[in-house]
């Protein structure tokens, strides 16, 4: 590439005086000139390194400390959520006695089947409060422990009845609810009579404990009629009508009427009909 210089020129007769209105122009080509410069222009120089480029080359720990560094700020919010989860996996892989509670406690909550117990517990507060508002004038905040005692009681009941079906019906459960306990094999079916037996006992010490000979024979009703409605060679819930009437037996009249009648028993009341 050739660069091009101009300079002016003017006719000789007309030197000394005023210059003519258009100049003429010479060109002067600078070839060599120009090319050695623009040589000169794009040579290539030596890679410059920072201090902490240099640093980095003669710490290999380092370079990756800073690798890692503009890793976790390229990934961001992702990185940091992704090391907490790492860190997380890895705690709980070192403590296999806490992973394996945790495993035991999330079995036991569906071995209860917690629709059943929101149930059970609406109901129950809804009834006391029935009991309570009737009679406001004999309301004692101590009777706040009996109450509590005898959620804990159904609840036990409710628990002991639904593990004595899960376990009768693992075949099924396989194949409509494959996510309870036992079906899934989450639960084996020694540690589900272990709880069965455990709720009933419970239950029934409770019941007899704080609430008389009348309550405590409703409970053992209600849970004799569980207990046929899933075990052979009964097995009631095989009949439409009879489980139906089963169900409507236990957590309908006898869960409402017991709740009831212990409510107004533990207020010194008699129970009325209405």
């Amino acid at each position: 590439m050739a660069l091009s210089s101009f300079s002016p020129t003017f006719p000789s007769s007309h030197r000394g005086s005023c210059p003519l209105t258009s100049p003429r122009f010479t060109t002067t080509t600078t070839t060599t000139t120009s090319t050695r410069h623009f040589a000169s222009f794009h040579r290539p120089r030596p890679p410059f390194l920072s201090t902490s480029a240099f640093a980095s080359l003669s710490n290999p720990f380092s370079a990756s400390l800073a690798v890692s560094r503009g890793k976790a700020r390229a990934g961001g919010r992702d990185t940091r959520f992704s090391i907490k989860a790492c860190s997380q996996a890895s705690a709980a892989g070192s403590n296999p006695l806490s992973e394996k509670f945790s495993e035991l406690r999330d079995s036991c909550w569906r071995f209860l089947r917690p629709h059943t117990i929101r149930g059970t517990t609406l109901g129950s507060i809804a009834l006391v409060a029935r009991a309570l508002i009737e009679n406001r004038e004999l309301i004692n905040w101590w009777l706040t422990f009996k109450a509590f005692y005898g959620l804990v009681a159904l609840l036990c009941g409710n628990g002991c009845i639904v593990g004595i079906n899960q376990i009768y019906d693992i075949g099924i459960d396989k194949v409509n609810k494959p996510y309870l306990p036992i079906a899934a094999g989450d639960l084996s079916v020694q540690s589900a009579w272990f709880l069965v037996l455990f709720f009933a006992a419970v239950g029934l010490l409770i019941v007899g404990w704080n609430f008389g000979p009348f309550i405590s024979s409703l409970y053992c009703l209600g849970l004799f009629l569980g207990t046929i409605y899933s075990v052979p060679p009964f097995r009631l819930k095989r009949y439409p009508v009879v489980a139906f009437l089963i169900i409507a037996t236990v957590r309908g009249f006898l869960l409402n009427f017991g709740v009831y009648y212990a409510t107004r028993a533990a207020l010194g009341l008699t129970f009325r009909w209405r």
